[in-house]
């Protein structure tokens, strides 16, 4: 007589069991998402110190050219006059960023007398890469054309100005860059490693009509390298990097209510005074470029005494760890 079996095969995972799997997988990937987010951001951030680094080297090329670094802005703050050029330091510079073929097209206009307003230029569409910081959600799609007009390429990389707002036509200002700036590497009393050279700026977006902007036409002028009237390619160290405060953009900024407009906000542009903070999107800082070409980081908690003390050239200021 056979006998009955004394057990059974499976052939299916339980209720429980399915759970069970289910569960642990969910673990596993909200383990695994934000370690992938970290190398992203780790190897943005790698590169955007790179970028930054060849801008150093660039603008260290360009004085042992000139003997000097070449101007923040080549026209005084504001100016309205028929003979305003609105380039900045960037274009002046593009020879020593691999960038010899647009600087040829440039090069006429630069020279142009009576000059032609940069705004203007044919070439202002010209896209430059290593301008741009990864880590902006913006630079897959950097604002060029501005809404449909011609305000040119906009980038992440500025430079310092000063340790102040920056009032009245802005040729006297105590940092390294501003308006008609001629500053040589003896004029950095406070030495190299303890001053500013350059910094990080969010781009916003904008268009044209933009209803979030504090004048009429809509458009947002920090990053616009082809618009220096307004000196929004500079910035100063008045606040800490990713301050909350609003920066304060002559006739141009926009309170976008994008997330990168919340990032960067502003405050308004009524008055003829500019104050632009140094902004990223990296976690907890921002990159900076000091006087002798190394970058570093630079934590949004820093020392507000010390960041002011690096954003001037020659203040004989004390300078702590940062």
């Amino acid at each position: 007589m056979r006998s009955l079996p004394t057990s059974r095969l499976r052939t299916a995972f339980t209720l429980i069991e399915l759970l069970v799997v289910i569960a642990i997988i969910a673990i596993l990937i909200a383990l695994l998402v934000p370690a992938v987010q970290k190398v992203r951001e780790s190897a943005a951030r790698t590169q955007c110190v790179n970028n930054m680094k060849q801008v150093a080297l660039g603008l260290h090329n360009y004085h042992g050219n000139y003997r000097k670094f070449p101007s923040g802005l080549a026209d005084p703050l504001y100016n309205t006059s028929a003979t305003w050029r609105s380039h900045t330091w960037m274009q002046q510079i593009l020879p020593f960023i691999e960038q010899e073929p647009l600087y040829k097209l440039l090069k006429p206009l630069l020279d142009a007398n009576p000059p032609t307003p940069a705004y203007q230029w044919s070439v202002n569409q010209q896209y430059v890469g290593i301008l741009l910081c990864p880590s902006d959600p913006n630079t897959s799609n950097p604002k060029i054309t501005n809404g449909g007009s011609s305000q040119g390429f906009f980038g992440n990389y500025i430079l310092c100005a000063a340790n102040t707002t920056l009032t009245g036509d802005g040729t006297n200002a105590n940092g390294m860059f501003y308006a008609l700036s001629k500053t040589r590497m003896s004029d950095i009393l406070d030495g190299t490693s303890n001053t500013l050279m350059g910094g990080e700026l969010i781009v916003v977006p904008d268009q044209n009509g933009d209803t979030n902007a504090c004048a009429s036409g809509g458009y947002d002028y920090r990053g616009a390298y082809y618009q220096g009237i307004t000196g929004a390619v500079l910035f100063e160290s008045v606040e800490l990097p990713n301050t909350t405060v609003g920066d304060e953009v002559w006739n141009r900024c926009s309170q976008h209510p994008s997330a990168s407009g919340k990032r960067a906000p502003c405050s308004g542009c009524g008055g003829t005074f500019t104050r632009v903070a140094a902004r990223s999107y990296h976690s907890g800082g921002v990159n900076v470029i000091l006087g002798d070409a190394s970058v570093r980081f630079v934590s949004d908690g820093v020392n507000l005494t010390t960041w002011r003390a690096l954003g001037s050239r020659a203040g004989e200021e004390t300078v702590g760890e940062f």
